[in-house]
């Protein structure tokens, strides 16, 4: 219906689904339907196609080997990998500027970084841990422009990194493990980033990625109690 549109993620799955639909004979009696639809969002388009995606035949989810932990930030992703029990083996960054890019052009950026991360978990036989983040708040310092600019960008930037690497990870067959990102950067700081050696983003994803493994710190309880105390400071009476 769209020849010029290419979609980044599952563009094989749409050329397989259309090639499938050319080649039956009865598709009254067969086929099975490809639905379009075309969204306009004032200053930009949103074409979607809709088709039966067959889930992946084998999908990594063991932890007998460990986990790669993944925090993710508006200019990079903060990797730490972890072994079976818990310990960091390898802790890393992948940077990226988005800054003055166009959306197509952050997109790319944003998926060749996802490769490298989802190609590494790969290499290493190991599944993917990530926050389920609130893309509506503030999660790090912004770098770029103004307050109304570095939200919109970074709301961008993590939806389309969380949907870039569920893509990738599913189609590379790595499972991705979504944690509750409370306290994770706080816990990374005060416990692991001094002893690790490592920034306070790859000090976080250290600590994602032994929640994920249901390694829990005890520093959970000791921010629960700070932001309890400091929510009772600033409130009124």
């Amino acid at each position: 219906m769209y020849p010029d549109v290419v979609f980044l993620y599952g563009q094989d799955h749409v050329n397989r689904a259309i090639q499938t639909q050319m080649n039956l004979k009865d598709k009254l009696k067969f086929g099975k339907a490809i639905a379009w639809s075309l969204e306009d969002r004032g200053d930009y388009y949103i074409i979607k196609c809709l088709i039966d995606v067959p889930a992946t035949p084998y999908l990594n989810t063991s932890t007998s080997t460990g986990m790669v932990g993944v925090d993710l930030n508006v200019n990079h992703i903060a990797v730490a990998n972890i072994n079976a029990i818990g310990q960091c083996v390898d802790a890393f960054t992948l940077p990226f500027n988005l800054e003055g890019k166009i959306s197509g052009q952050r997109a790319k950026i944003i998926e060749a970084e996802v490769i490298t991360l989802v190609d590494y978990a790969v290499k290493h036989h190991k599944p993917l841990a990530i926050e389920k983040l609130d893309t509506t708040r503030s999660k790090v310092s912004r770098p770029y422009g103004n307050r109304k600019a570095n939200r919109q960008m970074s709301q961008f930037a993590y939806q389309k990194m969380i949907l870039a690497i569920k893509s990738r990870a599913e189609k590379m067959g790595v499972a991705v493990y979504v944690v509750n990102p409370a306290y994770t950067s706080q816990i990374g700081k005060m416990k692991y980033m001094k002893r690790l050696g490592v920034s306070i983003h790859m000090a976080a994803a250290y600590v994602i990625a032994r929640r994920a493994m249901g390694v829990f710190d005890a520093y959970t309880v000791f921010c629960q109690n700070l932001r309890v105390l400091s929510d009772r400071t600033i409130r009124p009476k």
